[in-house]
Formats: C-alpha cells, structure tokens, sequence
C-alpha cells in the first residue's frame, strides 16, 4: 500500500522544485517568457556580433555588379562610416580597389583617405 504513495510524492517534489526554481509569483507562463526572452536576446547578440564583423567585397557586393554601393555598405559599420573617403572618384560606390585601399590603411593603422 506505502509503494503507491512514493511516486505520488516524488510527483509532488518534482513539481514544487520546478516552482521554487522559477522563483516566487512567478507563473510557469511567466517562467517560459523568460526563457523565450533571454533565447532571443542571444540570437540577437549573434546577429549583432556577425554584422559587426569585418565583410569582404563579395560578401557586401549583394547584387554582385562588381561595386558596393552606399546601401551595401551599411552592413559594415566600419566601411559605412569611411565610406565616403573610400570613394576615390566620388560616384558613390565602391570599386574592387577603392575597397583594398580600406584594408591597406588598416593594416597600417592609418584612416582611410588619411
């Protein structure tokens, strides 16, 4: 008879330690938002940390025209915001060598156009 009682009560345990961990007044509702909320918070922070990321030519050059336009380059913050001292010949997008140049002063620490 005392057999049938013990998976009931390891039930009851399991079930109020789930409770307990979730914290007080908070609803098992509550406890999967949470859950939800910080699993989207790391996926962003992933996106962030991609976009943030140095691009090659090819990578930026979406439409693959052989040029990165202003609207490509917003994918790079880094080229985004030299982008107009990359633009040797001022036509608003980037060749092929216009790009190196980027990488060329950065391995020098010098700013592009400086």
């Amino acid at each position: 008879m005392n057999s049938r009682w013990i998976p009931a009560a390891v039930v009851l345990a399991v079930a109020a330690g789930s409770a307990f961990a979730a914290g007080p007044n908070t609803t098992p509702a509550q406890s999967a938002d949470h859950s939800k909320q910080a699993t989207a918070t790391q996926g962003s922070s992933v996106a962030e940390a991609r976009s943030s990321a140095k691009k090659s030519f090819e990578e930026l050059d979406q439409n693959h025209d052989g040029s990165v336009s202003m609207t490509e380059a917003a994918a790079d913050k880094d080229v985004q915001s030299s982008f107009k001292q990359l633009d040797k010949n001022n036509d608003l997008k980037l060749s092929p060598s216009e790009f190196k140049a980027r990488e060329s002063s950065a391995n020098s620490g010098k700013k592009p156009g400086s």
